[in-house]
């Protein structure tokens, strides 16, 4: 019986030793998938900032072409100059300069058409500093909806990306343009001027106080005010429909070096606005006039301080 059980307890020991030396050489079948879907496919890897040009080619549109000036600053070329949307720019610019697939749909794909990449909807040109020229194509969407069929010129691979990255990219001539009216910062104003008809504002700043005819008034109902105008932006950019000014506004900043003067009209619902020595209409959202007489009729003098 002894040795019975000396024969048994052997033959666990093989058995346990055995399955011990098997699972440390080999690795478990899910460790193998999961690693193989961990390392997302690099379409494009560029550095941001020598990125010094784009062109995009939305399918029936114009292309539009930005370019990036000797100050960083980006600015539309085509179809006509224009300033342009600098947040609007950036978000495009960091989407693009780190784009990873999905997956890779073919590694040599001979009929682009099922794709949708034999036409694509979406084409961006993208030039660096490296006079490395790359043409990102964007395709149809997947069968399931939720990825974008891409590929990069010149490169037999087809890829599927999330599509977010599409949104963050098909853009088209509008998205790009700086819709702000004003471009002072926050701290900036030195000056306040506003005509409504007969009715006139002014405010002049003298270190963080506001004054206005001799009388310090309520820094906070300026600030707002300030806050307004920097808020003004474009809903859209309309060739015509602005006429006799209703409201003026022009602001001093930089101790004098800088003056903007916006003229807003009223255009049925809405209200279309001109920068001084500028062709660009901007239409106003429908409270945008309403929000800003508001906010200058709110600002009242200062109140005195309680005596003690």
């Amino acid at each position: 019986m002894k040795f019975r059980g000396l024969i048994l307890a052997i033959l666990v020991l093989v058995v346990l030793g055995g399955l011990l030396y098997w699972s440390n050489h080999r690795k478990p079948p899910e460790q193998d998938v999961n690693s193989s879907l961990s390392a997302s496919p690099v379409i494009l890897k560029m550095d941001q900032g020598n990125i010094t040009q784009l062109s995009l080619a939305r399918k029936g549109s114009a292309p539009v072409t930005l370019v990036k000036g000797t100050a960083g600053k980006w600015q539309i070329i085509a179809p006509k100059a224009w300033s342009a949307d600098q947040d609007e720019v950036s978000g495009m610019l960091s989407t693009l300069s780190s784009l990873t697939a999905d997956r890779v749909v073919e590694d040599k794909a001979s009929d682009l058409k099922q794709y949708g990449l034999d036409d694509p909807s979406v084409k961006i040109d993208i030039e660096s500093k490296d006079y490395k020229e790359r043409k990102l194509l964007l395709g149809d969407d997947t069968p399931a909806g939720s990825d974008v069929y891409a590929m990069l010129a010149g490169d037999p691979r087809v890829f599927t990306i999330a599509e977010y990255n599409k949104t963050s990219m098909d853009k088209g001539l509008n998205d790009f343009r700086d819709k702000k009216l004003f471009d002072f910062g926050f701290e900036d104003p030195n000056k306040i001027e506003l005509h409504e008809g007969a009715k006139a504002w002014f405010f002049t700043r003298k270190g963080t106080d506001w004054w206005s005819n001799g009388k310090k008034m309520d820094s906070a109902g300026v600030e707002s005010l300030v806050e307004n105008l920097r808020g003004l932006a474009a809903t859209g950019f309309p060739d015509t429909g602005f006429s006799t000014p209703d409201f003026e506004v022009t602001v001093v900043s930089s101790d004098g070096k800088r003056v903007e003067k916006v003229e807003i009209s009223k255009s049925g619902d809405h209200s279309i606005a001109k920068r001084e020595n500028e062709p660009t209409l901007y239409q106003l959202s429908a409270t945008a006039l309403t929000d800003l007489t508001t906010a200058v009729n709110a600002i009242k003098p200062a109140t005195a301080p309680a005596a003690k």
